[in-house]
């Protein structure tokens, strides 16, 4: 099925819903339009059509779906309240679809960071950049297109920063194997040498590899053990 085609059996155009109140959203809809467009793009990168992909990620960064489903995430969470430079809040649905609407990617530029320092109990301060709502929804809606080929290029014994995935899943792991806990590799940073590469455990999108760096790693680890 070819990327025009998909669409016009989805109402045409990118922009594949059309809302005027934010009351009358059928949420499960909208997540399993945006459910099935990174199921083909997770499919385009897995065959290697990455032309494909590129199409479908601009597409689903212009799908209505995902743009609600990105105003919903950062006006959910805890962080929601909380304005940046702009003193901007979206609290009431009169304010939630028109952001929504308002995110465009062409022409887009960041706003600075609003700086904020959070004193501590030891008497330090500590502090925090929060970023303005409207930031945080484009880095949702973003993001959302760019984790399925993520996810599928990425190694399937790597747990660092990865959606559902934990420090227990790592620690579970390394007991199946017989190896340290504190010899796990937790990022796609390192190139994994040939002892410690499992069958399904390695992946050739390992593109960025220091084996010295790893080697000074692993030395150090074993002074420790020792």
């Amino acid at each position: 099925m070819t990327l025009n085609k998909y669409y016009l059996e989805n109402k045409g155009t990118c922009s594949d819903v059309s809302i005027t109140e934010w009351q009358m959203i059928n949420w499960p809809s909208v997540s399993r339009r945006l459910q099935k467009l990174q199921r083909r793009i997770t499919k385009a990168v897995h065959e290697q059509r990455w032309h494909l992909a590129r199409d479908l990620r601009r597409c689903l960064t212009r799908s209505f779906s995902a743009k609600l489903l990105a105003v919903k995430k950062v006006t959910s969470n805890r962080g929601k309240r909380t304005p940046g430079v702009d003193g901007v809040i979206w609290s009431t649905p009169n304010t939630k679809l028109p952001a929504a609407y308002s995110l465009l990617s062409k022409g887009y530029k960041a706003s600075p960071l609003r700086r904020v320092l959070i004193p501590k109990s030891n008497g330090k301060i500590r502090p925090l950049s929060i970023p303005t709502l409207y930031d945080k929804a484009m880095q949702a809606l973003y993001a959302s297109a760019l984790l399925p080929e993520a996810e599928t290029i990425a190694a399937p014994n790597s747990y660092g920063f990865r959606p559902k995935r934990a420090a227990a899943d790592a620690k579970d792991r390394c007991s199946g194997n017989g190896l340290s806990q504190d010899l796990l590799i937790t990022s796609n940073s390192f190139r994994q040498p040939k002892a410690f590469r499992r069958e399904g455990s390695f992946h050739p999108s390992y593109r960025i590899g220091s084996w010295m760096i790893w080697r000074k790693r692993f030395m150090t680890i074993s002074r420790r053990q020792a």
